[in-house]
């Protein structure tokens, strides 16, 4: 299983930074932000049917457990090279030729960009903090908190949902207002889902995760957005798929070591789920106090970012209302107006 995840893997980020490339060639700057967010919309709306379907499979008795996995993984195969199929028909732009350069020179060269490195230590700490914990919860959902497994399929489903009503939302906003501004307002709600699989407890943990959950989906699309639009700014044209490489490589290395040294904890405690004497928290909570606090630092850390735009003189709460479900406050406000208009 391990080598089979480790290929299929390498496979996927060899052909990353190529795509991502490829991509910001043919994707005028003025959309690119709007361009992730109708993305991540329809390839989030995507996983939300698939994971209605494996729940409402799973949920029934005559569908024993592995069948389905095999089965689900061989129409995701057929899915993945469908979708690589697809683009077969897209053109290729125009590229222009560069001079010879040493392979050291254009392997280190993201690196030795002073903005670009900035952000490749910020994404990469974020991966590394972020993985420790996430590694965690799904398999936390059965054995500390005993979730059947429709249960927790509904949960990353919900979670789905809030990525997909709301990038859509978070790229015009940072098309508005800057991915940077994105970055800090995410990352001011992004240690929520830490928090709450700190506290939440067998009897109460599928009502409250559920609500978690979904807006934790609005912050990761927000952070999508944002993650992807700096890459695009801060990397030159010419080099891009280099710039590129290093930042998915880097948050890639950083998130598995960071994951395994989670995994290697609560295995050195025995399996995590005794109480470790500090506050009664067994060695998976620890893990996502650990990763709370982290979380809070680097929200700390997101503010002290340059802004990638000048600062708009109008109230940046208006751009929010872009974002579903904030985007449903307005209705009240906006019905009332439309009915005044055409009564003048």
């Amino acid at each position: 299983m391990l080598a089979f995840l480790f290929g299929g893997n390498v496979l996927n980020h060899m052909a990353s930074p190529l795509w991502y490339s490829w991509m910001g060639d043919l994707i005028p700057r003025r959309m690119l932000n709007r361009y992730w967010g109708v993305r991540q919309t329809w390839s989030s709306a995507t996983w939300v049917l698939s994971y209605l379907l494996i729940m409402s499979l799973s949920w029934s008795e005559h569908f024993p457990l592995m069948p389905l996995v095999v089965t689900v993984g061989c129409f995701s195969v057929l899915a993945g090279v469908v979708d690589i199929a697809l683009f077969a028909k897209v053109h290729e732009p125009n590229f222009s030729r560069q001079p010879p350069a040493h392979p050291f020179r254009i392997l280190f060269e993201p690196l030795l960009d002073a903005r670009y490195r900035k952000l490749v230590a910020f994404f990469g700490s974020w991966s590394a903090i972020s993985s420790c914990a996430a590694a965690l919860m799904g398999f936390y959902l059965f054995v500390g908190l005993h979730m059947t497994v429709w249960q927790a399929t509904l949960l990353w489903c919900v979670q789905g949902v809030g990525t997909a009503l709301s990038a859509r939302g978070w790229g015009k906003v940072a098309q508005r207002r800057g991915c940077v501004f994105v970055v800090r307002i995410c990352f001011i709600f992004k240690s929520l889902i830490a928090a709450a699989f700190l506290w939440v407890t067998p009897a109460n943990a599928f009502p409250v995760l559920l609500p978690v959950l979904f807006f934790d989906g609005m912050w990761n699309a927000g952070f999508g957005v944002a993650h992807n639009g700096l890459m695009f700014q801060a990397s030159p044209e010419n080099h891009r798929p280099m710039f590129v490489a290093a930042m998915i490589g880097f948050c890639g290395l950083f998130g598995g070591l960071s994951a395994i040294l989670g995994g290697r904890y609560v295995s050195y405690a025995g399996g995590g789920l005794a109480a470790t004497g500090f506050l009664d928290l067994n060695a998976y909570q620890m893990v996502f106090l650990f990763s709370l606090v982290m979380r809070v630092l680097m929200a700390v850390w997101a503010w002290r970012i340059a802004p990638d735009q000048p600062k708009r003189s109008d109230p940046w709460i208006s751009d929010l209302m872009l974002v579903w479900p904030f985007r449903a406050l307005r209705y009240p406000v906006g019905l009332y107006s439309g009915w005044k208009r055409e009564k003048d």
